[in-house]
C-alpha cells in the first residue's frame, strides 16, 4: 500500500496546469492514506480524527486559553500511555509519555533520533545555531564547548547571587500583593547577564526600563511566543507569514546581546576573580555571530527555567501553608547566605523544589524526530515508527501518572519524596526536570541551587505568604513553562540581617 500511495502522489504532483482529471485521484489518496495509516501499528490507540484536523484545532483552542501543556497532557488521560496523531497526506506523529519510550529515544537510540528540521528553522531566528537547535556533530561541538564553562560554573558556587537575592527582597513588600514572576524574571536576568558578560542588567536596581532590563525581558518574551508559533504552525505558514512585531522583537534581543559582547571584546579578562562565561568562551570561539548564539541559549537556559519555577513554588508555598511552616523551620537553621553544601544539607527544601518541579517541568513537553526506521517499545509488541515521523512526549503527564506516583499525583506534597521506594517505583526515566541521556541538562545542580537559595531567603524573610490570585494553568506562550502570574501577599517581613 505504501508504494500505491507513493505512485498516487507523484501523478497527483505532476499533474500538467489546466489539467483536472487526474486530480480525480485526489480523493483515492485520501481514502488509502487513511487506510494506510489505520493498518499500520493498529494496536496502538489513535487520536479520533482520520486527518488530525482536530488535534490541530484543539492546540489553536489551547493556545488561546495559554494552556497548552495542560491541554496536551489530559489527552492522555483519554487515549492511553501512547497513542496516534492523524495528519492529512502528511506523516503520522505519536504522542507518549511512557517512561519506556522517552528512554529509548533519549538514550538507548539516541542516535535514531533528532530534534528535526522544523524546530530549527522556527528558532533559529531568535537563538541561532546552539545546543537547543542542533543535533549530530554541531550540537556534540557546542555541547563540548559549553561543558566546561557550567563545570566552572558550579565550583565557584553561589557568589556574587546572594546579593542580587537581597535586593529582590527588598522590593517584596510587606503585607501587600505583588505578582513575584516579573520580580523573579528580573531576578534571573540580573544573575545570569552576571555570569555571561561580568556586568549584570542591573534590572533590580531601576524601575526605568529603558535602562534596567525590562526592555529586553519584555522583547525577549515576544520573540519567544513568536517562534513557538512559527514551530506550531510548520514550514510553510511560517515562511509565508511573518510578525512584524515579533522581528522587531528579535532584532531588539540581538542588540542588547551585541552590547554585552562588543564591550566584553574591548576589554581585558575579568581581574575580579570572577569567573565570567564570555571570557572563557572567548579562547574557543572568536566569532561575535555565535558568541552571541551561544550567549542567547545560555540566557534562555539560566533566565527562564528557573524564574518559571521560582513562580510556581511562591504560588503553590502560598495555597499550602502547612509546607510553608515546616519549610521555615527547615530553612531557619541556614546561615543567610548559604553555599551548594548547606543547601543540600536541608531535605525538605530538596523535596519542595522537587516537587514543584514534578508538577510543573520547565519543558513540560518536547519532541524528536526519527532519523531512520525504528522502533519504540510501548504499546507491546511495539511501535514501528517511520524515518521522518514525529513523537512528541510529555514529561508533565508522565510526572502527573497516578500508577507510579500515586492518586495524589496531580497534588502539590513534598513529602512524598520522603517515601520509602519511591525512585525505585519512578524509575530513572520516570521523572525528567532536566531532560535525560546524552541531552541531560549541563546546569542543572547550579539551577537547583540557586532556585533553593532563593526560596530559603524569602521563606526567611517573612512570617508567611497568601495566595491571592493567578490561575494555575494559565502559561505565558514561549519555549519554557512559567505561570502568568504568581500573585501572593507576603506579610511579616522581618528587619534585614547584618
Amino acid at each position: 500500500m505504501t508504494a500505491l500511495t507513493d505512485t498516487l502522489r507523484e501523478k497527483v504532483s505532476s499533474v500538467p496546469c489546466g489539467d483536472f482529471t487526474p486530480l480525480l485521484l485526489i480523493p483515492l489518496l485520501l481514502i488509502l492514506t487513511i487506510l494506510y495509516h489505520r493498518t499500520r501499528n493498529a494496536h496502538v490507540p489513535r487520536y479520533p480524527d482520520p486527518f488530525g484536523l482536530m488535534f490541530i484545532y484543539g492546540a489553536k483552542k489551547a493556545a488561546d486559553r495559554k494552556d497548552v501543556p495542560f491541554w496536551f497532557a489530559s489527552l492522555f488521560d483519554r487515549y492511553g500511555e501512547t497513542f496516534v496523531i492523524p495528519s492529512i497526506l502528511g506523516k503520522t506523529s505519536y504522542a507518549t509519555m511512557a517512561p519506556e519510550n522517552i528512554k529509548t529515544f533519549l538514550s538507548t537510540s539516541f542516535n535514531s533520533w533528532a530534534l528535526g528540521k522544523l524546530r530549527e528553522q522556527a528558532f533559529e531566528p531568535l537563538l541561532g545555531k546552539g545546543i537547543f537547535t542542533q543535533d549530530g556533530g554541531e550540537w556534540s561541538h557546542s555541547r563540548k564547548l559549553l561543558r566546561p564553562q557550567f563545570q566552572r560554573r558550579e565550583l565557584e558556587g553561589l557568589g556574587s547571587i546572594h546579593e542580587h537575592i537581597g535586593k529582590m527582597v527588598e522590593l517584596i513588600p510587606d503585607g501587600e500583593v505583588v505578582d513575584m514572576q516579573p520580580l523573579v524574571y528580573r531576578l534571573t536576568l540580573d544573575t545570569a547577564t552576571e555570569f555571561l558578560f561580568g556586568e549584570t542588567a542591573g534590572s533590580l536596581d531601576s524601575t526605568d526600563k529603558a535602562t534596567n532590563g525590562q526592555g529586553f525581558a519584555d522583547a525577549f518574551n515576544t520573540a519567544q511566543s513568536y517562534i513557538v508559533w512559527r514551530f506550531r504552525v510548520g514550514k510553510i505558514l511560517n515562511t509565508l507569514f511573518h510578525s512584524s512585531e515579533g522581528e522587531d522583537a528579535i532584532r531588539r534581543c540581538h542588540s542588547y546581546v551585541d552590547q554585552y559582547i562588543f564591550r566584553n571584546t574591548q576589554k581585558p579578562l575579568s581581574q575580579s576573580g570572577r569567573y565570567v562565561f564570555l571570557d572563557s568562551l572567548k579562547s574557543e570561539e572568536t566569532d561575535p555571530f555565535k558568541l552571541r548564539c551561544q550567549s542567547l541559549h545560555v540566557l534562555l537556559a539560566g533566565r527562564d527555567t528557573t524564574a518559571g519555577t521560582l513562580g510556581w513554588t511562591f504560588m503553590l508555598l502560598a495555597q499550602h501553608p502547612q509546607v510553608w511552616k515546616k519549610l521555615k523551620l527547615a530553612c531557619e537553621v541556614l546561615p543567610k547566605e548559604p553555599g551548594f553544601s548547606e543547601l543540600k544539607d536541608i531535605p525538605y527544601l530538596r523535596h519542595v523544589i522537587a516537587e514543584v518541579l514534578r508538577l510543573y517541568p520547565s519543558v513540560p513537553s518536547n519532541g524528536r524526530v526519527a532519523t531512520q526506521d525504528t522502533i519504540l517499545p510501548h504499546p507491546a509488541p511495539g511501535i514501528k515508527v517511520k524515518k521522518g515521523e514525529f513523537v512528541r512526549y510529555s514529561p508533565m503527564a508522565m510526572q502527573r501518572r497516578k500508577d507510579i506516583w500515586g492518586e495524589d499525583a496531580d497534588e502539590f506534597r513534598p513529602e512524598r519524596w520522603e517515601e520509602e521506594g519511591l525512585m525505585q517505583r519512578v524509575g530513572s526515566w520516570g521523572y525528567l526536570p532536566f531532560n535525560g541521556g546524552p541531552r541531560v541538562c549541563l546546569g542543572q545542580q547550579f539551577a537547583l541551587m540557586e532556585a533553593s537559595a532563593v526560596v530559603q531567603a524569602v521563606v526567611r524573610s517573612f512570617e508567611g505568604v497568601e495566595y491571592c490570585g493567578g490561575e494555575m494553568h494559565v502559561v505565558e506562550p514561549a519555549l519554557t513553562m512559567a505561570p502568568a502570574a504568581s500573585v501572593v501577599r507576603f506579610w511579616g517581613k522581618r528587619e534585614v540581617e547584618k
